[in-house]
């Protein structure tokens, strides 16, 4: 089976809630997968012996208590019991849609990433997954309320043990890290965008860590923007070379932004050198004259 790992936020308010909904989504699947939780937030432990899964505690994070990702990502390396992981952001309802993606596409011998992208709607009861067909009532008020997924960014990435081993110290939920997650899947022209076939959902609450929101700090936001390179900023989910339709059958897209995404790359990584030697002059020289 594979290895499903996250790192929530302290237990408190609406996202106690949130994250114990999702807690019982993953819990839920079946088979059901290994679970490992990171970090030390307020209720985190409790939760984790409540829903019976491994907590691990002791995890980098920033003085905002952002996770780093590239710790996080390791230890769920070292720590996991299948040679298959997937993370994902812990206010996401996860559904059996993706254990049928691990039967059809058996991610871990195809060797490259798969992402999805949830759904957002608000959840604002306690869900009840032991009942039979239990989202099928969410499933249902997504075509009246369900906002459609971003074509940039995902919340569950899944792939192979080791082939995120040299990710940047990237704050997740700061921008910029799930691109660079998707970057990856976009250059080895392997990635799967499993969103069409595969139904997650994001509970809609306060407090985003999109960009442009308040709640970020800009000095961590301009942190990770420092390990993005200008040729990785166009690669969202749409640009990922392969899809999962809806009926479950793999495909290859045909337009210029996926050739531009993979293709295209291997051109501007070889320009590269020049081009930000180039920028980095024409900003000392910019700021000398003002």
């Amino acid at each position: 089976m594979f290895t499903l790992f996250s790192t929530p936020k302290p237990f408190r308010g609406e996202f106690a809630r949130i994250q114990r909904n999702a807690l019982r989504s993953w819990v839920a699947l079946r088979p059901q997968p290994e679970i490992l939780i990171f970090g030390d937030e307020e209720g985190t432990a409790d939760a984790c012996a409540e829903f019976g899964v491994r907590h691990f505690s002791a995890v980098a994070a920033s003085p905002s208590g952002a996770p780093v990702l590239s710790d996080l990502f390791q230890i769920a390396d070292r720590e996991a019991q299948h040679g298959l992981l997937c993370y994902v952001n812990a206010d996401v309802i996860l559904t059996q849609d993706l254990v049928r993606v691990v039967e059809r596409l058996d991610p871990e011998r195809w060797g490259g990433l798969v992402v999805c992208t949830p759904v957002d709607i608000p959840v604002e009861e306690d869900l009840n997954t032991t009942r039979s067909g239990w989202d099928e009532t969410l499933r249902a008020r997504l075509r009246q309320e369900g906002t459609t997924p971003s074509r940039h960014g995902a919340d569950v990435f899944m792939y192979p043990r080791g082939y995120f081993r040299d990710a940047p110290p990237f704050l997740i939920g700061r921008g910029s890290w799930d691109i660079w997650l998707i970057a990856r899947g976009c250059y080895d022209l392997t990635g799967v965008d499993a969103t069409p076939y595969c139904l997650a959902i994001h509970q809609r609450h306060a407090g985003s860590t999109h960009i442009g929101e308040n709640s970020l700090d800009p000095k961590e936001v301009r942190f990770n923007a420092r390990y993005m390179r200008w040729y990785n900023r166009h690669c969202g989910r749409a640009a990922l070379p392969y899809e999962l339709d809806r009926d479950g059958r793999l495909r290859r897209k045909r337009y210029i932004r996926t050739w531009f995404a993979t293709r295209g790359y291997l051109t501007l990584r070889r320009l590269s050198p020049l081009t930000e030697r180039m920028r980095a002059q024409a900003t000392r020289l910019w700021r000398k004259t003002t």
